[in-house]
């Protein structure tokens, strides 16, 4: 029989659903809290997870949304959900990414029997099958490949019932002609009400012994019936953990709901660039009292009014939008919900980026690059700058358009096989930060220490052979050819600069050391110290 290295213990789920009118207040989950701890230690005071939910003018769950993860809800004519779509938040990004996508399918009784798994595209890239109901449960859940020609994996279920509640569930793993039990689920009720879930582990149809795979679930109601919590109480060779989740409800009314959300990007009269203008139309209840506006994962203070403006920029890319009614303090009803793309084509990448100077290699193996670039010419806010030096990603930021970059011994040196040392390729790359994005990346500069080259793409250029007299200098600096230069401060700021000449006035410039970086007409260059001492 087929080893199960890694058991997948699928929940038992109702599947049967009819359509529910909704006219009147209804009370329903506005919030669950997630906790989780070893059975040995103290519950903690705050939660792991928090996620809440929102509701639309017909009572249906449109979304759940934690700090990082949104899910949205679609339904059919029947009222039944015919998709969910998942999107994960960006940290970096700052806007929200698509992660997956499922599409639901039903019989003419309301029972769910595929659900499709799309990418991006809308294609079809896997489906899952739900077979043979008894009493709203399936037995059969397969999942398929794309193109239906194989069973990725099928899990069987054996129920049995007492009063027409379900009391056992046993869940097999099913590969050809094997069939392997993976965990037996006990349950009981008070009232009707599911109280007791157990579970017991199976591997190769046997029972894991208590101390290696078990799990009890409590669940727990108010007066109204209404779920509190649910305590989870795991057991594995590791030990006793618990996850527990508490639900708060509010209650929610088709009156409560604003409608006819838009949203328009603000452009022009000296706006700020990628900010949204929300307008909609008031709540029908006189018990709403307020709004608020949700703007991906911030949810702003509540106002009165219907028509808000985001306060800041908001990053390059998708951002979803939606208005909160306020009753009592707490937000209800949601409503309909705005994807808006926002686009400042203000954010453009730094040009020019070149390496003004390479120091020699230090003896811990580093050494420095004195590197520095164009700022881009735009209107936009432009925050900051990121130096990348290494296939790692690793960076360094700067609010200057030059900086020294210390390349560390293990992405400078290489060790040949007799223990001797060779200077590793570096590559160099600059990407501007704004207030809504980071630009695209500089082309790349590349450099070697070891063989006194530096590299502009893919081109390799030699390093420029001039003599530069008198250094230290007074007055002026003489070149023996002519040359473009750019004299630079040891903040790497560009002080002087000239086209192609044999000679630089420096009168003007106060005593000190500079870096002087020519280049001729052939795009060779080289980068070194002057003084000016009077």
């Amino acid at each position: 029989m087929k080893q199960i290295f890694t058991l997948i213990i699928l929940g038992i789920t109702l599947l049967m659903s009819g359509t529910v009118v909704y006219s009147e207040t209804t009370m329903k989950v506005s919030t669950v809290d997630s906790y989780s701890y070893s059975i040995d230690t103290e519950k903690p005071d705050t939660p792991l997870a928090s996620t809440s939910y929102y509701y639309n003018a017909e009572g249906q769950l449109v979304m759940e949304l934690t700090s990082s993860n949104k899910i949205t809800y679609a339904y059919n004519e029947q009222g039944l959900k015919s998709e969910a779509v998942t999107y994960y938040w960006g940290s970096s990004t700052n806007v929200w990414t698509f992660s997956s996508k499922s599409v639901y399918e039903y019989d003419s009784e309301g029972k769910l029997i595929k659900e499709n798994s799309l990418n991006a595209n809308d294609e079809v890239i896997a489906y899952t099958l739900f077979e043979n109901y008894i009493n709203g449960y399936y037995e059969d859940r397969k999942a398929m490949s794309a193109d239906g020609s194989m069973v990725t994996y099928w899990s069987h279920f054996d129920y049995t019932f007492e009063n027409g509640l379900l009391s056992t569930g046993i869940q097999s793993y099913i590969s050809g002609e094997d069939t392997t039990v993976l965990s037996k689920t006990d349950y009981e009720y008070t009232n009707d009400l599911l109280t007791t879930e157990e579970a017991s582990i199976y591997y190769e149809g046997q029972y894991l012994d208590t101390l290696t795979g078990a799990y009890s679930i409590v669940y727990n109601y108010n007066e109204n019936n209404n779920l509190l919590s649910e305590v989870q109480t795991s057991v594995s060779r590791w030990g006793y953990y618990v996850s527990e989740k508490e639900y708060v409800y509010q209650a929610y009314s088709p009156d409560y709901a604003p409608t006819n959300l838009q949203v328009v990007a603000k452009t022009g009269d000296g706006s700020v660039v990628n900010t949204v203008q929300l307008t909609w139309t008031a709540s029908a209840s006189a018990e709403v009292t307020g709004y608020q506006v949700i703007c991906d994962t911030l949810i702003s203070e509540i106002i009165t009014g219907s028509s808000y403006t985001t306060a800041n920029a908001a990053f390059n890319g998708d951002h979803t939008y939606a208005v909160l009614a306020v009753v009592n303090g707490t937000t209800r009803n949601i409503s309909n919900s705005v994807s808006l793309t926002l686009f400042d084509d203000g954010v453009i990448p730094a040009e020019n980026l070149s390496i003004l100077s390479v120091s020699d290699v230090k003896e811990d193996g580093s050494y420095d690059l004195s590197v520095s670039w164009d700022a881009p010419e735009t209107t936009s806010s432009v925050e900051s700058y990121k130096v990348y030096y290494d296939e790692w990603g690793s960076s360094i930021e700067t609010t200057e358009t030059s900086t020294i970059v210390n390349i560390p011994s293990w992405s400078a040196v290489g060790y040949s096989e007799d223990g001797d040392t060779y200077g590793l390729d570096i590559g160099i790359f600059v990407a501007v930060g704004y207030s809504t994005g980071f630009s695209e990346n500089s082309d790349t500069v590349r450099c070697n220490p070891y063989d006194g080259v530096i590299y502009t793409g893919i081109r390799s250029v030699q390093l420029l052979d001039v003599d530069v007299y008198p250094n230290p200098a007074t007055e002026y600096i003489n070149f023996s050819e002519n040359v473009a230069v750019k004299l630079y401060n040891l903040s790497g700021k560009v002080v002087k600069s000239s086209t192609f000449c044999n000679q630089m006035e420096v009168a003007d410039l106060k005593n000190g050391i500079y870096l002087i970086q020519l280049t001729n007409k052939l795009g060779r260059t080289n980068t070194s110290k002057l003084s000016i001492i009077r």
